[in-house]
């Protein structure tokens, strides 16, 4: 006997006014997780279903939050020509801030500003409590939200309304984004972080995201020590809105920027013009902007007295992700960087780069793996090898490649 419930639920009764049985057992569908049968025993097989009457007892996550102050916000706002600031202040260890970029300049001149940021001064926070910060949304999304895995790949996560913990049952690693998209519209919200999260959707259209923690005992499952952590954090989030597309862009692109901040350095206070003339006000180790589907990931000196520097070498999106910028990228080593440093001499190497690709190529392990080869030659293509004269190299869609270079500054 199936039936569909969207909403969480217990079975409250099962009852019949001809007829007397038992509920032998209930089960969720492995492939449907709203979906449940209930087995009954004792019964007549015979035009049973006409008379018997189910109840569900549907209860909401309401019932088990409260906000953090019942008390007026305290708030402050500035309007710029760049940036608009707006402050909340909920209490004592609660307070968040929203800038929104562009300002009475305008946003269009910004491109990579479209984004809203949230900034967050948590802490200590009260014993027992979890913090979570809800993005709540007119947007049709099933039960259904995406979040990164390890901070590459979106992985589509579906809300199980028969998790026995349907909360925490329900919560997935955020390591640097996650986002709700509309089934039919394909409008998308996306939320970057400058640190790893769990985030969640437990309601259609909303997406949730811890944000701080303090436990009062160990959950029992392996830390061996309660996590009561009385610190104060300030972590940032950044939400962008559109379609598919320039959703995908900014992601991948603002993502780089959040997680690697600039870092700013102070010097003495110059003493003559001849000091003005020596300095450099602006400078850049590469020959040109690199591809927006490009990133350089690493660029580490290993062997000072051979010159030996580890390049590491990006491509931010995956296959199909993004209509233009899912596509391979042609990158010159000889036309990588600037005047005064060199990448000659590239031998590629394993991620870690402790071992030349020849070498894990030739000495890999065979797994056995039921992928369909059609399928699998489609989503991962071979590994480029160099062209002709060893010079050019070939990222594709979602590859990371490391080399060994002879790099001179």
């Amino acid at each position: 006997m199936p039936f569909v419930q969207n909403n969480p639920c217990i079975l409250a009764s099962v009852s019949s006014s001809s007829r007397t049985f038992t509920v032998s057992s209930m089960q969720q569908n492995t492939w449907n997780p709203n979906e449940f049968y209930v087995t009954l025993a004792n019964v007549d097989a015979t035009g049973w279903q006409k008379d018997i009457s189910i109840d569900w007892m549907v209860f909401s996550r309401w019932t088990y939050e409260s906000p953090v102050t019942d008390k007026p916000l305290m708030l402050h706002a500035a309007v710029g020509k760049y940036v608009s600031v707006l402050r909340q202040d909920f209490r004592a260890g609660y307070a968040q801030v929203f800038r929104v970029f562009g300002g009475t300049g305008g946003g269009g001149s910004f491109p990579d500003l479209q984004y809203v940021e949230m900034e967050f001064q948590l802490g200590p926070i009260d014993k027992g409590g979890e913090v979570v910060s809800r993005f709540s949304t007119a947007l049709d999304t099933n039960g259904v939200w995406y979040a990164d895995d390890s901070g590459l790949e979106m992985q589509r996560r579906v809300y199980n309304v028969g998790q026995t913990e349907r909360v925490s049952g329900n919560y997935y690693p955020m390591v640097a984004a996650a986002y709700l998209q509309d089934e039919k519209s394909l409008e998308r919200m996306t939320v970057l972080s400058d640190r790893s999260h769990g985030c969640s959707s437990l309601m259609n259209g909303q997406l949730e995201v811890m944000l701080h923690r303090r436990c009062l005992k160990d959950d029992g499952y392996g830390v061996g020590e309660t996590l009561d952590d009385s610190s104060q954090i300030s972590p940032k989030l950044w939400m962008i809105y559109g379609d598919p597309d320039s959703s995908s862009y900014l992601q991948r692109r603002l993502s780089v920027m959040l997680q690697n901040p600039i870092v700013t350095a102070f010097e003495f206070p110059l003493t003559s013009t001849v000091d003005v003339a020596e300095r450099m006000p602006s400078m850049s180790g590469l020959h040109q902007p690199l591809l927006p589907s490009l990133h350089l990931l690493s660029l580490r000196a290993v062997d000072p007295s051979k010159n030996d520097t580890i390049l590491r070498m990006e491509h931010l999106f995956e296959i199909e992700e993004n209509s233009k910028l899912s596509q391979p990228v042609n990158v010159s080593m000889s036309k990588l960087f600037a005047t005064g440093l060199t990448a000659s001499n590239p031998i590629e190497m394993s991620l870690t780069a402790n071992i030349p690709k020849s070498v894990a190529q030739t000495e890999q392990l065979k797994w056995k793996t039921t992928d369909d080869a059609e399928n699998n030659e489609i989503i991962w293509k071979k590994m480029s090898e160099f062209a002709g004269d060893g010079e050019m190299v070939t990222i594709n869609p979602r590859e990371i490649r490391t080399f060994i270079v002879n790099g001179r500054a």
